[in-house]
């Protein structure tokens, strides 16, 4: 079992009664308590930007190869039709 981190910093907020009452029902859903279901929304959204970050960064050493390259793709393409089997009669 992972131990539990020693938090030291606090994050206020002031939040509207519905934000209140949207909380709880969030929390509710996930059985946890407000600050659990935050911190499990939020690293979420952490991991989705990071994969975010790295296709974009992916794509975008691809481009930089291309360039040194000369920015060119080619691809081999087999012009010759494959035969098929002629039916006898």
């Amino acid at each position: 079992m992972q131990e539990e981190m020693a938090r030291e910093k606090t994050f206020n907020m002031r939040l509207t009664a519905e934000e209140v009452q949207t909380f709880e029902m969030v929390a509710g859903h996930y059985g946890l308590p407000v600050a659990s279901m935050l911190r499990m929304l939020v690293k979420k959204e952490h991991r989705e930007i990071l994969a975010e970050s790295s296709v974009l960064a992916d794509t975008r050493s691809v481009e930089q190869r291309d360039q040194i390259v000369g920015g060119k793709l080619t691809l081999k393409i087999d012009k010759k039709p494959k035969k098929s089997p002629k039916a006898k009669r």
